[in-house]
């Protein structure tokens, strides 16, 4: 993982790879609970060298990514795929399937869910240090 954001409104996490942004609805502030599930949506990023920055927008229904450096490009990507053109008949039933099958082939298991886990906590720690350290100062 090279990022992660929360959701301005709370209710959607993100954690991104070089190459995909992975989004998961949240229920409070319970991430370890979310991150059990499947992510609610596998987004492909644009080609970006050392892409690792993801936030959200303000809709909390787009995502920001950039790379590192200066001047680099933030890129707007809505936070669920587009959805395709509806189809009828065996087409779209093959279509959902072919669909599903890359979906299922995309996912986090094992230990990348683990790893995903670790960073989202880490990453929720360091917050509240930093929120408490303002309230110190």
């Amino acid at each position: 993982m090279t990022g992660g954001a929360v959701a301005a409104d709370g209710s959607h996490i993100a954690l991104r790879t070089y190459t995909d942004a992975y989004v998961w609805a949240l229920a409070g502030s319970d991430v370890a609970a979310a991150l059990q599930n499947d992510p609610m949506s596998v987004v492909a990023l644009p080609d970006a060298p050392e892409g690792e920055a993801i936030s959200f927008a303000d809709d909390s229904r787009s995502l920001l990514v950039g790379s590192e450096g200066v001047n680099s490009v933030i890129t707007v990507v809505p936070a669920a795929p587009q959805a395709e053109e509806t189809t009828t008949g065996s087409t779209a039933a093959a279509q959902s399937q072919e669909s599903s099958d890359v979906q299922e082939s995309t996912l986090p298991t094992g230990t990348v869910l683990a790893g995903l886990i670790a960073v989202v906590v880490v990453t929720g720690l360091i917050g509240i240090g930093l929120k408490l350290r303002r309230r110190g100062s």
